[in-house]
């Protein structure tokens, strides 16, 4: 498990198809992360579209949501994703670590305002994780090797 000092705010990279949980800690004002979420809500409706309408070999849709426990919040993927037309559904994809009163495969709704990322993997390729691809590029190039090779799609 990967943890960098900040304080405020933790984003969980957590990839359902990576070798391990990588818990990544991001400070709540990061200007980087805020303008990463900010894209994601900006091109939801993309994801929308391709959740909707998938290609074949279209896997691996996901959300990422802010979970609340007083002072305490934490950035967690949501699996088995569908969409109704006003909000997401779908499965917590893990334990989260912070805030407590969630567990892995917990049932939550989330409106597309309130999401802080998607993600979904085309021809072996991540598209939308915003989130991710910023996080990977703060990994050391060691830390970033380790990631990459545990994943089964490629993030460009």
């Amino acid at each position: 498990m990967i943890r960098t000092s900040a304080v405020g705010l933790w984003m969980l990279l957590a990839l359902a198809c990576s070798t391990q949980d990588r818990v990544i800690m991001v400070d709540d004002k990061d200007p980087e992360m805020i303008a990463a979420i900010a894209e994601a809500r900006a091109h939801v409706n993309e994801f929308v579209v391709a959740l909707k309408a998938p290609q074949p070999g279209d896997r691996s849709f996901g959300i990422k949501a802010a979970l609340r426990d007083g002072q305490q919040v934490e950035h967690v993927w949501i699996d088995d994703v569908v969409y109704d037309g006003s909000a997401f559904s779908g499965t917590l994809g893990n334990d989260p670590e912070l805030v407590k009163g969630h567990s892995l495969g917990e049932s939550v709704r989330v409106v597309p305002g309130e999401i802080s990322d998607w993600m979904y993997v085309r021809q072996d390729r991540l598209v939308g994780g915003y989130s991710i691809r910023l996080l990977r590029r703060r990994l050391t190039a060691s830390e970033r090797t380790e990631l990459d090779e545990g994943l089964d799609f490629r993030v460009e």
